[in-house]
């Protein structure tokens, strides 16, 4: 069947190919002419945290529809829409690519979830990526310590290794340089699972404190943040929060450890 009113997509009139980007699609057959390129098993061995990777790995072969490498948004059109004939999108972050996953569940209750996601991280990752001539080497480096972004109801709001964990609602929250702000506020806690520190109720208050702390000091660099969302980072430097249910068990001596390791010069990385 042919679904051009839902692709969107390039025609060429001379091999009737759809161009997606990455490959191209045949719409009368409703299937790609080249396999998916994309490789769960590589993503897996770039994942620093091992039950990450692992999460991934079951998230992506519980959906039997990812064992077909030919199919267009598994095999489901009149649900889902696939941008550019990939399982992921790569986005750029200060002059990285990062990956942005949006789960399966959210397109299939709404299928025009996808644009509107699309549309408000880009507008999010534009806001951070104006100031970039601005931000110190360091700066830039922490933000970079975030490699993927993935949107899921499934998960709680926060970084699990490199992998910022947002739910739908976060990632179309039409106050941009909030929604930005937190993609740098947590890529910072990025930095600090580098630098060894574990997230715990004896660390998440200094921890926090300095993920705001940081942000509030990109935001300034770059400048044209909205006043009051500065605000909001510039209180939690000074008090930090914790997550619904835990307990605040951090001692000073807890509290100078975490400040003297985010306090040291960063080592420079690749």
């Amino acid at each position: 069947m042919n679904y051009p009113f839902l692709t969107q997509k390039e025609r060429d009139v001379e091999t009737g190919l759809d161009y997606f980007g990455e490959r191209y699609y045949a719409s009368m057959q409703g299937r790609f002419t080249g396999a998916d390129p994309y490789d769960i098993n590589l993503e897996r061995q770039e994942t620093e945290d091992p039950r990450e990777a692992n999460a991934l790995f079951r998230d992506y072969i519980e959906q039997p529809q990812h064992s077909n490498q030919y199919a267009y948004a598994l095999n489901n059109p009149l649900k889902y829409v696939d941008p550019d004939g990939l399982y992921e999108y790569e986005a750029e972050l200060l002059g990285k690519k990062i990956k942005v996953h949006i789960d399966d569940s959210i397109l299939k209750k709404d299928p025009d979830a996808l644009k509107r996601i699309q549309g408000n991280l880009q507008k999010a990752l534009d806001k951070i990526n104006a100031g970039a001539d601005k931000l110190t080497k360091d700066q830039i480096q922490s933000i970079g310590s975030m490699s993927r972004i993935s949107v899921s109801n499934q998960h709680f709001l926060g970084m699990s290794g490199s992998t910022f964990q947002i739910t739908q609602r976060t990632a179309e929250n039409p106050n941009i340089d909030k929604l930005a702000g937190d993609i740098i506020h947590d890529s910072r806690h990025g930095e600090q699972s580098k630098r060894g520190l574990s997230y715990n109720e004896t660390t998440a208050i200094p921890m926090e404190m300095d993920a705001s702390q940081f942000a509030v000091g990109v935001m300034r660099n770059a400048g044209g943040w909205d006043a009051h969302v500065l605000k909001g980072f510039e209180d939690d430097a000074q008090s930090g929060h914790l997550p619904p249910g835990w307990k605040d068990k951090s001692t000073p001596e807890s509290r100078a450890r975490v400040f003297a390791i985010m306090s040291r010069p960063q080592k420079r990385r690749n």
